[in-house]
């Protein structure tokens, strides 16, 4: 009559018989385990009622929905809080949008970003209410995040040819050698 929601750190936890290596880059996974059956992945990023549908879709007993509603709606801005910080570090993770966020319009554009994908899982509709003000920030600052482009691409280009240079010098080849997948074969 139980449904429990459990959150597991994939990373100090990671078992491949349970999130194969090529999915950790899907994550968040939400992976539910009915009490009868195989294990069940939502695989669209839904919001909070789409996963409470795909629960009951997928539920093999009994439970109180009612419950289960008025419980969500109580975790939803804990969950809103939590999905922000998981948004922000990924987005903090990824190297264009970090010359993204320190572009002359990057706090409008990281705002933008944040509170689109954040109303993604918690809300019923998407949450372009910082779009405005950063489509007002582009048209307002063409020029100079024209020269900061200039200057990341300016600057990755001389990363790049140092690198190379530095490798050329210990007699390596410029760029490494690509490798084969590695993954763990399954026997």
């Amino acid at each position: 009559e139980k449904i429990m929601v459990a959150q597991m750190n994939v990373d100090s936890n990671h078992d491949e018989s349970f999130v194969k290596a090529e999915d950790l880059k899907l994550l968040p996974l939400i992976r539910f385990f009915p009490a009868k059956g195989k294990p069940v992945d939502l695989e669209d990023r839904a919001s909070i009622p789409e996963f409470l549908k795909f629960i009951k879709a997928h539920a093999t007993k009994q439970y109180n929905e009612a419950r289960v509603k008025r419980v969500s709606d109580k975790l939803l801005p804990k969950t809103r809080t939590k999905v922000t910080k998981v948004v922000q570090r990924q987005l903090s993770q990824d190297e264009v949008m970090v010359a993204v966020k320190h572009s002359p319009c990057g706090p409008e554009q990281w705002e933008a970003m944040t509170k689109m994908l954040v109303s993604l899982v918690t809300a019923k509709e998407i949450d372009f209410s910082a779009a405005e003000k950063n489509r007002t920030c582009l048209r307002e600052n063409g020029p100079k995040i024209r020269r900061h482009w200039e200057q990341v691409l300016e600057t990755s280009g001389a990363m790049l040819r140092s690198i190379q240079a530095a490798r050329k010098e210990k007699g390596l080849p410029a760029e490494p050698k690509k490798k084969a997948n590695s993954a763990p074969s399954r026997h």
